[in-house]
């Protein structure tokens, strides 16, 4: 173990089978619930009950981890929901479904934050650790969709739970940079003097509550929102309009590739850019994919925009939120401010789940993907009016 503590290894099973097992869980949920007879609104209920318990969980997985060592606190979780997992495809009665459900994603969206910050507080450069959480998810959305058609809906549930074991390996095995002194330093890897991630100054005293954090939650909040809904009903459009759903899975997997770029340039762009800017630009390509799912009714035209644009947006975001988190909140509070965000964002999903449930139970996904526009375009109204300060004295991500 003490040749495995804090290696690259540890980080790789760490992101690399989170991420696959997120992407197991969440993402053909819509299609697995509605092809056992329950319909839109139902899966919103189980999605938004999986949230509330998400807005319930973080704030106090956030105060333990700033408490006490947050691997055993994640680790813990991550033990749970890995034989949830394994009970999940053997339950028949809905609202058992979406408890277990509710609990498995409550305990991942309140392990996340602490999963991301821990790669901005290692001996290796952001890039090189993120990377394998892009591979991740595509692999976990991909190996879904092959399950589903070809072995069994189910299947896909206790590879999740192996994925979740692995990944508490992983957690289990890595180190901040600070801790302990880092011995050996590999190419590209970061020690703790003046610039390294160990070394990053105290934080500045700033309020984890003043009107910048606020201003910043309830546009976290539209955005997740949107994002969260998206996610939940893309396949289901996909396959609505024409896809098998390894088809539409393939199609995800694509898309997920896209955010290599990104995160293999993340120290070039994030750390450079204003804290405005970053988030304006996310923004815009919500209104583009979102556009085009109203306004254009081509399957092969969604598949494109969904290719540029759907996690292109929501990786960029993850990182943006650690920037901005690290210039607005005192060091010290960071990953409560985190796990605060998370629970809003869970909050504000709760609502838009609920209602785009009733309206897409009532209505098309025309009119769904309309709504979604209109709330992008709200959130680039609110970035212009924000305070958000700039944020380019922090550098996380070199």
């Amino acid at each position: 173990m003490k040749g495995f503590r804090g290696s690259y290894c540890s980080y790789f099973l760490m992101y690399f089978f989170y991420y696959l097992s997120l992407a197991m869980m969440q993402g053909l949920i819509s299609v697995y619930l509605m092809d056992r007879g329950y319909s839109a609104s139902q899966v919103s209920l189980a999605v938004s009950a999986s949230l509330a318990a998400s807005v319930a969980l973080q704030p106090i997985v956030g105060a333990l981890s700033d408490r006490f060592d947050k691997r055993a606190v994640c680790g813990g979780l991550l033990a749970i929901n890995g034989a949830l997992s394994f009970m999940f495809p053997r339950l028949a009665a809905f609202p058992l479904l979406a408890a277990v459900y509710s609990v498995v994603i409550a305990g991942m969206n309140s392990t996340n934050p602490a999963v991301e910050q821990m790669a901005t507080v290692s001996r290796f450069p952001y890039g090189r650790i993120r990377v394998w959480g892009t591979m991740g998810y595509a692999v976990g959305t991909q190996v879904s969709g092959i399950l589903y058609r070809y072995v069994s809906p189910g299947a896909m549930y206790q590879m999740c739970g192996i994925g979740m074991a692995a990944c508490m390996i992983g957690i289990l095995g890595t180190q901040d940079v600070g801790q302990k002194d880092v011995l050996e330093k590999g190419p590209g890897e970061k020690g703790d003097g003046e610039g390294g991630k160990g070394g990053r100054k105290p934080g500045k005293g700033h309020m984890a509550f003043g009107r910048d954090f606020l201003w910043y939650l309830v546009i976290t909040g539209l955005f997740y929102g949107a994002t969260n809904v998206n996610s939940t009903f893309l396949p289901s459009m996909f396959q609505e309009r024409g896809m098998s759903i390894d088809m539409a899975a393939t199609v995800i997997f694509a898309a997920t590739l896209m955010e290599f770029p990104i995160v293999m340039f993340s120290g070039r762009l994030m750390d450079r850019m204003k804290n405005k800017m970053l988030l304006t630009a996310v923004f815009c390509l919500l209104v583009i994919q979102f556009g085009v799912y109203t306004f254009v009714p081509s399957a092969a035209f969604h598949a494109v925009a969904a290719f540029f644009t759907k996690s292109v947006a929501t990786m960029a975001y993850i990182m943006i939120n650690l920037k901005v988190i690290a210039s607005m909140v005192d060091k010290r509070y960071q990953m409560t401010a985190l796990a605060l965000v998370a629970a809003l964002k869970s909050l504000f999903t709760v609502g838009f789940q609920t209602v785009c449930g009733y309206l897409l139970d009532h209505g098309t996904y025309q009119g769904l993907y309309l709504l979604l526009l209109g709330v992008s375009a709200v959130g680039i109204v609110l970035i212009f009016i924000s305070p958000i300060p700039d944020g380019t004295e922090e550098k996380l991500f070199g």
